[in-house]
């Protein structure tokens, strides 16, 4: 073989070579931990959950988006650059947070004396320790490790419970009985003296016209009665 063969296939090798690395493809394997996120390269939909690509070099950027109704549903951004035909797996892990739910609702949240939150919220499973407080209630302290899906905190209650309701009292029943007698007895007594008083105008007898003083003053003091009874309801409704 003379030099010039020898220097054709040396150029014919190289141009080979050239070819196989300019047609060299890295395949891309993406894991994740929702089966229903979906994961795009350079704003393309390429799979759900878990995907596989082959890319040429370059630079691509990669979205992994939880499929959520939440307003907030999350999502991971990140970029990869192919400089040679390797493959590769990368993973992406959204259940990074956990759903925190207590018994009350609307709790503070703390993490190292600062506030996290109120529940209901997400928060991140790395946290740790959290402590949880509610005015009324006993403070417990919980680790977002420990925090079970779907499964609700429940904090003690050390507040005075309250009382029963003025309205389901034995006072209120006792007040309202007697308001209605002494109202339906006032009126009784104030009917009689009325008719009393007609039987004085027609016949002039001075019998009908005390009779007529008798159940005016009876009327007048049971309806004064009345009166006290319903300050008395009056006074307990305001001061319970």
């Amino acid at each position: 073989m003379n030099l010039n063969k020898k220097i054709f296939f040396i150029i014919l090798a190289f141009l080979a070579f050239n070819l196989y690395a300019q047609d060299c493809k890295a395949k891309l394997h993406i894991i994740t931990d929702l089966p229903a996120s979906k994961i795009y390269i350079d704003t393309s939909l390429i799979g759900r959950g878990s995907a596989e690509v082959d890319l040429a070099k370059g630079k691509y950027y990669i979205i992994v988006l939880e499929e959520a109704d939440r307003w907030n549903a999350r999502s991971i951004k990140d970029s990869i650059h192919i400089d040679e035909c390797k493959d590769t797996t990368l993973s992406f892990n959204l259940k990074s947070e956990v759903y925190l739910n207590t018994v009350p609702q609307d709790v503070y949240v703390y993490q190292d004396s600062e506030l996290v939150g109120h529940t209901p919220l997400f928060i991140q499973t790395d946290l740790g320790e959290l402590v949880l407080k509610k005015p009324g209630y006993e403070a417990k302290v919980v680790n977002t490790h420990n925090i079970s899906l779907n499964k609700k905190i429940n904090l003690n209650f050390i507040g005075n419970s309250k009382t029963e309701n003025f309205f389901e009292k034995n006072t209120f029943k006792i007040l309202v009985g007697g308001i209605v007698a002494l109202g339906g007895v006032s009126a009784f007594f104030k009917l009689k003296a009325d008719n009393n008083f007609d039987q004085y105008q027609t016949t002039g007898d001075q019998y009908y016209l005390e009779q007529t003083h008798k159940f005016d003053l009876i009327s007048g003091i049971t309806f004064g009665a009345l009166q006290v009874g319903f300050g008395f309801l009056i006074y307990y409704f305001l001061s319970d």
